[in-house]
């Protein structure tokens, strides 16, 4: 919900937007003081519950993190521009871009990868290696998503906006759920280096995020592909001992 607010929700415009971003602010606060609290493996495979080495951990590793995650940048802005005599409103596009560092929130994948892998492992009951294939479709599907966001975040913040690609495509008087749409299309066609052209950076920023996407395409393009030779390998080995097993236990069988 993160990006989706960042690039669409006004500020003090939607309450149903403030409501699940306060939500989302508690969970992570909540999750910030209990990380204090709970054990950690170290280098050792040894459980650590000493409290003491537990925060000098956690303020070693995660915590800056999790911390610009809810800093509440905006009523900052707010509030040292209203001490300066200086509106809100006039600080243009700032407040705005103090909202991307909520994206830090999306580094809380990479920190639990290993919970969510097991809780897929749970879920689904797949065989193992496939859990880490499906954990990159969601983290795809989620990389997708971001930039989809990041994408109509740029376009609404341009200088110019009369030459940014919201306008070129003609697609400011477009329903949020349309414009979603048009942004995540335009997200898949550029990172699968596919590109049909119907949408197209039209300023430098919007170029070079462009070419970042293109970039990250091919990186991905490479992952999967490793990631899939790897999956069909390792069930590859798994069939051949299970089937050298059968085998042997077949023999002892005939034999006694």
């Amino acid at each position: 919900m993160t990006p989706y607010i960042i690039a669409f929700l006004e500020d003090g415009t939607d309450n149903w937007g403030i409501t699940i971003e306060t939500i989302i602010d508690f969970v992570f606060l909540v999750d910030l003081v209990l990380n204090f609290r709970f054990a950690y493996v170290n280098k050792m495979f040894e459980v650590v519950d000493d409290q003491n080495k537990i925060a000098r951990h956690y303020l070693k590793t995660w915590f800056a993190v999790d911390l610009l995650a809810i800093m509440p940048f905006e009523l900052i802005a707010r509030g040292f521009g209203a001490a300066g005599g200086v509106s809100f409103s006039s600080l243009g596009k700032v407040p705005k871009m103090f909202k991307l560092v909520r994206l830090f929130r999306i580094l809380k994948i990479i920190k639990e990868r290993e919970k969510f892998i097991q809780i897929i492992k749970d879920l689904v009951r797949i065989e193992i290696g496939y859990e880490r294939l499906i954990f990159f479709i969601l983290l795809f599907v989620t990389v997708l998503h971001i930039n989809a966001c990041l994408w109509v975040f740029i376009g609404k913040t341009a200088e110019d906006y009369e030459n940014s690609w919201i306008k070129k495509a003609e697609q400011e008087d477009m329903p949020n759920a349309q414009l979603y749409i048009s942004s995540f299309y335009f997200v898949v066609t550029t990172i699968t280096t596919v590109g049909y052209g119907d949408y197209s950076g039209t300023n430098s920023t919007e170029k070079m995020f462009c070419s970042l996407l293109m970039i990250c395409g091919v990186l991905s393009f490479s992952f999967s592909t490793s990631s899939l030779s790897s999956i069909m390998s390792t069930k590859d080995q798994t069939s051949a001992v299970m089937l050298e097993r059968m085998r042997i236990l077949t023999e002892i069988d005939e034999k006694y």
